[in-house]
C-alpha cells in the first residue's frame, strides 16, 4: 500500500486536529514532531520491555497502516530513508511487517536486548548518530515514531484517535491484549486478566512502569500496558525506595564499581550520563549542582538498579527524585564519547526478566475483546504538555469522534469523544461520559 501525496503543512494539521500523540509510552504531540525536517524516519516496534505485547498485536492486524503511515511521515518530514524496526523472535508480527512493506521501506532486525527500543539508542543502532545530551532525535536529522501513532497517522485525515491498543501482563493468570476506547477504565482489563493475590499494578511496563490505582486509572492515548507484579518483587522495592534510603544503602553498599554506568544505554550511545557519579554525590551529599545534565539524561530505563548493580542500589530512582529541584539544563553542547562496547553491553531480555524475577510471567498474550464498560473517564492531559480545554458541559449529548476539548496551547492535543454517551462531569483534569 502507497501513501497519498501530502504535504508536511497539510499532514501536520491533520495530525494536530486528530489528537495524535506518541503511543508508546512518551505521548509527546506527533504534529510538533512533524514539523521538523529529518533525513530518516524510524517506526519503532521494538517493544523491548519485557512481558509487553500490544505492539506485535497492532502489527499482526494493521501492518499496511504502519507502513502507510510511515510514508505520510516521511514525506511531511522531506525523509530520504524510512525504516521500520522489530525483532524478528516476535515470529508472526515479523512475518507481517515482511508483506506489508514495500519498495523504500527497510525492515531492520533488533536483537532481543533492552532498551533497544529507547529511541537515543535506537538511532545509534540504524545510524550511527549520537543524539546529544538533552537534545533531541531531529537535531541528527532523525524522526522515530512507534507503530500505533503510525497507524493512527494513515487515519488522520478520516478519524480522531479514539481507540487504544493495550495488553495486561505480569502475575495475572490470563495475559490479554487488547484495543478499548480512550478513558477505558484499568480496573476492568485488570480482573479480565485474573491478577494474582497481593499484588500491585504498573502503568507501563515492569521496568519502566509507575504504580497506580486500578480502580482511579482509565487508559489514556499513551498508556501501552498495566503490568501486576508482586507486592515483594524486587521491581516494586526499588519503586518505593526513597531518596533517604538509597543514602543509606548507598553509604553501606555502593563501591564505585561503575557497573551502571558501564550498562547505561544512554552512556553506551556517546552521551555524557554517569550513574556512579550520582551515587557518590549522594553519599557525599554534595556536587550535584555539576551533574545536573547527568540527571537530566536519564532516560529512567532502570537497566543500571534492575540488571547491573550488584548491590541492588536505585541509581535511577536517585536521578528521577533529584532532579525534581533543580531545573533541565539546556543541550549539552559536548563531543559525544565514543564508546566501543555498545553493542555488546545491552541485556539480553531473558537474563534481564531473570534478575527482575519476572521471568515466570514471559508466556503467551491472547486476544480478547474488551467488555463494553457504562462509562468512560478520559484524562484532559493525555501525554506530555497542556491540558486540553473542555468544549462540553454537563448534559450534553455527544456522538463518536465529536471535539470535547480543544488544545489549550501548541504542547498539547484536542480530546474527541469515543462513543456516543452524556457528558456527566467536567473537572480540571478530565471529562468523564456515560456511553449511551
Amino acid at each position: 500500500m502507497t501513501a497519498p501525496a501530502t504535504s508536511a503543512d497539510t499532514l501536520t494539521d491533520l495530525a494536530r486536529k486528530a489528537g495524535i500523540i506518541g503511543a508508546g509510552g512518551g505521548g509527546f504531540p506527533t504534529h510538533l514532531k512533524l514539523s521538523l525536517a529529518a533525513e530518516t524516519v524510524i517506526a519503532n516496534a521494538a517493544e523491548c520491555e519485557p512481558l509487553m505485547a500490544k505492539d506485535s498485536c497492532l502489527i499482526e492486524r494493521e501492518p499496511d497502516s504502519i507502513v502507510t503511515g510511515l510514508r505520510l511521515a516521511g514525506e511531511a518530514v522531506g525523509a530520504k530513508r524510512l525504516v521500520v524496526a522489530a525483532k524478528p523472535k516476535r515470529e508472526t508480527a515479523w512475518r507481517a511487517l515482511q508483506t506489508a512493506v514495500g519498495e523504500g521501506v527497510e525492515l531492520y532486525p533488533l536483537p532481543d536486548a533492552y532498551p533497544v527500543g529507547d529511541e537515543v539508542t535506537l538511532i545509534k543502532l540504524l545510524t550511527g548518530k549520537t543524539v546529544p545530551r538533552g537534545g533531541l532525535p531531529a537535531d541528527v536529522g532523525i524522526l522515530v515514531q512507534n507503530v500505533e501513532t503510525l497507524a493512527n497517522l494513515s487515519r488522520a485525515g478520516e478519524s480522531p484517535v479514539t481507540n487504544k491498543y493495550v495488553c495486561v501482563v505480569g502475575a495475572v493468570k490470563k495475559p490479554l491484549a487488547t484495543v478499548v476506547p480512550i478513558g477505558y477504565p484499568a480496573e476492568i482489563l485488570v480482573r479480565l486478566a485474573e491478577p494474582e493475590p497481593a499484588t500491585v499494578v504498573l502503568e507501563g511496563g515492569p521496568a519502566m512502569g509507575d504504580p497506580v490505582d486500578p480502580v482511579e486509572a482509565h487508559v489514556a492515548k499513551h498508556t501501552s500496558a498495566y503490568t501486576v507484579l508482586p507486592e515483594n518483587s524486587p521491581v516494586i522495592a526499588h519503586l518505593r525506595s526513597t531518596l533517604a534510603l538509597n543514602r543509606r544503602r548507598s553509604l553501606t553498599a555502593c563501591i564505585q564499581c561503575r557497573l551502571c554506568t558501564d550498562h547505561c544505554p544512554r552512556w553506551l550511545t556517546g552521551q555524557t550520563v554517569r550513574p556512579h557519579l550520582w551515587m557518590r554525590a549522594l553519599c557525599l551529599g554534595t556536587g550535584f549542582d555539576r551533574l545536573a545534565g547527568d540527571l537530566w539524561g536519564c532516560c529512567a530505563c532502570g537497566v543500571c538498579e534492575l540488571y547491573a548493580c550488584p548491590e541492588g542500589l536505585s541509581p535511577r530512582k536517585v536521578a528521577l527524585q533529584l532532579r525534581e529541584r533543580m531545573p533541565q539544563p539546556k543541550r549539552d553542547e559536548m563531543e559525544p564519547g565514543d564508546r566501543p562496547l555498545f553493542g555488546e553491553r545491552h541485556p539480553p531480555t531473558k537474563r534481564l526478566m531473570g534478575r527482575m524475577g519476572i521471568g515466570d510471567y514471559d508466556r503467551q498474550v491472547e486476544w480478547v475483546e474488551a467488555p463494553p464498560t457504562e462509562r468512560l473517564r478520559l484524562a484532559l492531559l493525555q501525554g506530555t504538555g497542556h491540558p486540553a480545554k473542555p468544549v462540553v458541559k454537563e448534559g450534553d449529548e455527544v456522538k463518536p469522534g465529536q471535539l470535547i476539548a480543544e488544545a489549550a496551547a501548541a504542547v498539547g492535543v484536542p480530546l474527541h469523544a469515543p462513543v456516543e454517551g452524556t457528558v456527566v462531569e467536567v473537572t480540571e483534569r478530565h471529562i468523564e461520559l456515560e456511553v449511551r
